[in-house]
């Protein structure tokens, strides 16, 4: 697993949404196109077609529409540079990176949640074993303080930024309003339960619990919080 193949599959994913939107705005302009010609020329029965004046606020959709694309058309070929500069980039850097494969029998619930995790456990592991090495410039050298060491400076990823990381702070927010129900947001589903501990599952009906929403328990929504993290996530908070 390379981190680099992160950066990549992001701008990947971001341009296919552009591109869909651009798309999606090329077919509401033809849509337009087909009726502002219906709209041209109406066809009486035995009689020539009579030219029709387009209202104003038709041409004023037709004008924004072609300004809107003109904009998603300039974003598009911003990204196509950017995306070709970072794979450029890349491929330079890559070939003193160090990809691993790990194959896993489960998928991710949600995005990077998996590749979180082992980066996480990776980096954690080598700043504790970088603590044991020598930090007088004039002790001996080992093998495996350079690669650690390089492996740390080089490091780009940030679990405080990654998306297991805002998921778990998103939901830690939710809890202190005490109005559960948000939690649908963030891939919990009601499933049964009592009014005063109703039961959720996270993505899949395999990881649930119940939650205690009685109103003097001050400590309530640190103690969800926890459990929730125990549960289902795989890096604990």
């Amino acid at each position: 697993m390379c981190v680099y193949n992160n950066v990549i599959n992001q701008w990947e994913k971001k341009y296919a949404r552009l591109e869909e939107k651009f798309n999606a705005k090329c077919r509401e302009n033809e849509k337009l196109k087909k009726e502002l010609s219906d709209l041209q020329t109406v066809k009486y029965s035995g009689s020539v077609p009579k030219e029709v004046e387009i209202s104003a606020e038709c041409k004023d959709e037709i004008s924004r529409l072609k300004k809107e694309l003109e904009e998603s058309r300039k974003e598009n070929e911003e990204l196509k540079k950017k995306k070709l500069s970072e794979n450029t980039e890349n491929a330079e850097v890559s070939e003193n990176a160090v990809v691993l494969k790990l194959p896993c029998g489960v998928k991710n619930l949600f995005e990077n949640e998996i590749e979180d995790f082992l980066y996480k456990v990776v980096y954690d592991e080598l700043e504790s074993q970088s603590h044991n090495f020598p930090q007088n410039k004039n002790d001996e050298h080992f093998r495996k303080q350079d690669v650690i060491t390089s492996l740390l400076q080089n490091k780009q990823f940030n679990f405080e930024k990654s998306a297991t990381s805002n998921l778990m702070k998103k939901i830690n927010s939710v809890l202190q309003t005490r109005d559960i129900k948000k939690l649908s947001s963030c891939g919990f589903v009601k499933k049964n339960g009592s009014k005063n501990y109703p039961k959720y599952y996270f993505y899949k009906e395999r990881y649930q619990f119940a939650f205690s929403l009685t109103p003097e328990d001050r400590n309530a929504p640190k103690n969800q919080m926890r459990e929730i993290s125990k549960r289902v996530f795989l890096y604990k908070m």
